[in-house]
């Protein structure tokens, strides 16, 4: 653990539950990372953050406020993402991705 590492993952939590003009604001102008990248499902009360560097990605989710989002939370085995189809990755970050495990609620919430 750093620190610095624990505030900036505080500020990804914290731009979840931004606007998007105030999240590019700050990741772009301030953090100079690229553009965020919102992610609002409806059917299933998913809300998230996603925002990607040359040496990182974060997907930040809001917390549980609904009984859609508890049913998410409860589906907690953990799986492999699904290999990445978008341009959204580099070749280093799609490596990454193809051997991490994450929470399977919140890949299923990530995917709708």
């Amino acid at each position: 653990f750093h620190p610095v590492r624990g505030l900036w993952l505080s500020v990804c939590a914290a731009l979840a539950y931004t606007s998007p003009m105030a999240a590019y604001q700050v990741c772009n102008k301030i953090f100079e990372w690229e553009t965020p990248v919102f992610i609002d499902d409806r059917p299933t009360d998913s809300h998230a953050l996603g925002l990607v560097a040359p040496q990182f990605c974060v997907v930040s989710f809001r917390g549980t406020e609904t009984s859609t989002n508890w049913r998410t939370n409860v589906d907690s085995l953990p799986v492999r993402l699904p290999e990445p189809e978008s341009t959204l990755f580099s070749p280093q970050h799609a490596e990454w991705v193809r051997v991490i495990r994450v929470h399977r609620g919140f890949v299923n919430a990530y995917l709708s």
